[in-house]
């Protein structure tokens, strides 16, 4: 694994641990997300309907059998899901794979120990140690016209403009910022066999393939992204400079935030930029 992907993949899964905050409560749809890290199970992150939709973690571990009753229950309950798919593993490199019915068991003995009573603390963005060996597996939904939406977010924290004055904050306070998403076939990321193929290439009877996205689904992922910019802010004081997730339509139309592509800490880029610097006047010495 490379440099880039192993920074890609902490960077991703301390995002993913700060989703969750005893402070503040972050109302967002995410799929049932069960982390771990190096080998072990460290959370499970849910969007819980008896806490108003809010994101709840949970540290005591589930076990094998309980998960895949869990994925297993949400898929036969979903009669849009066609397919024979019940999870999606994000892999440590940032590969994703989808893990059909019958692999399941294998696909959880290989992510590590799932121990029966052992606690972990939530991780956070100050927490020591790697985390480049983090994995993720979380239930499937099935994409509604087999679309996925990725949404960038870009903060323009110490632009100049042409006149020379800085880009100023926004009325709530927030750093100046981009922020632009586009939807993309969900088998551009997640590969797909030709027997299961047809359930996104051709939509379900009761959708069609041509219908254009409502620009209310672009209003809404770009609204869920500067949510959790401003919660990560609000919750733990930290800034995102740059941004890039991925949305997912259910078939009742909901929009979850399915995955954490790739995240640009504000703290992170600094501490580059002042170690860049020093390096510099060193050399000029």
């Amino acid at each position: 694994m490379s440099s880039e992907v192993e920074m890609v993949t902490d960077r991703c899964a301390r995002m993913w641990g700060m989703l969750w905050s005893s402070q503040m409560k972050l109302r967002l749809l995410i799929p049932e997300t069960m982390i771990f890290c190096n080998g072990e199970y460290h959370s499970c992150l849910f969007t819980s309907k008896e806490h108003g939709g809010e994101v709840r973690k949970k540290s005591r571990p589930h076990t094998f059998d309980s998960i895949i009753d869990r994925f297993t229950k949400r898929a036969d309950n979903d009669p849009s899901n066609l397919t024979n798919f019940l999870a999606v593993l994000v892999q440590t490199d940032q590969t994703t794979d989808l893990v059909q019915r019958q692999e399941l068991p294998r696909v959880l003995r290989t992510l590590g120990s799932l121990p029966d009573h052992q606690r972990f603390e939530n991780f956070g963005y100050n927490d020591p140690g790697s985390l480049d060996l983090y994995q993720a597996i979380k239930a499937y939904i099935h994409p509604f016209n087999g679309l996925r939406f990725v949404t960038t977010y870009q903060s323009r924290l110490g632009e100049v403009t042409q006149s020379g004055r800085r880009v100023p904050r926004d009325r709530h306070g927030r750093p100046p910022y981009s922020i632009s998403t586009e939807v993309q076939r969900w088998t551009s990321r997640y590969n797909v066999d030709s027997s299961q193929a047809d359930f996104y290439d051709h939509p379900h009877p009761h959708q069609t393939n041509h219908t254009p996205v409502p620009e209310a689904v672009f209003r809404e992922c770009d609204r869920m992204a500067l949510l959790i910019v401003d919660f990560m802010s609000r919750s733990h004081g930290v800034g995102i400079q740059y941004l890039q997730l991925e949305f997912v339509q259910s078939f009742t139309k909901r929009i979850f935030m399915h995955d954490i592509v790739d995240v640009v800490f504000l703290q992170d880029l600094l501490q580059a930029q002042a170690q860049e610097q020093q390096q510099q006047q060193q050399q000029q010495e």
